[in-house]
């Protein structure tokens, strides 16, 4: 086993710690497996030295991860490794609210009356249900009101 150093107690501890913080973040690794990123200097090998975590909330915002190797600088043995991010963020609607600003109250008023005037509030309410009920039949009348303030 060429590699046995690497299997120290001191390097498997190091190593666990690693894998227990990639667990824990929900890291991934966005640079694919076996891409060389270095070459060694004295031996012209090439090695996967380097890698690339991204949490998993933003791993499909990646469209590109890749060592470009024709761009390495001079008198260095790491390769540049380049990410291409879409960072579009995603359309949302937004729902158009009332501006109570822009309310004719006099006629919000009297439209509200009228819709009330359907069902006329008790004298006193007896339950938790009986206030419910007429709470969900206030807040169905409410926005018809505003809407005849806005005309």
């Amino acid at each position: 086993m060429s590699n046995y150093h690497l299997f120290t107690t001191a390097n498997l501890d190091a190593v666990d710690i690693l894998i227990n913080l990639l667990a824990e973040y929900t890291l991934t690794q966005i640079l694919p497996y076996g891409i060389a990123t270095l070459e060694a200097s004295n031996m012209k090998n090439h090695t996967c030295l380097d890698n690339i975590f991204c949490s998993a909330g933003i791993e499909h915002m990646f469209t590109k991860c890749t060592v470009e190797y024709q761009l390495r600088p001079v008198r260095t043995d790491h390769f540049p490794i380049i990410s291409t991010l879409d960072l579009q963020p995603e359309h949302i609607n937004i729902e158009q609210r009332p501006n109570f600003r822009d309310v004719d109250w006099d006629k919000f008023r009297e439209a509200l009356a009228s819709e009330l005037e359907t069902h006329p509030a008790p004298a006193n309410i007896p339950s938790i249900d009986d206030f419910q009920t007429l709470f969900s039949h206030l807040c169905r009348k409410f926005p018809k009101s505003v809407a005849i303030g806005y005309l």
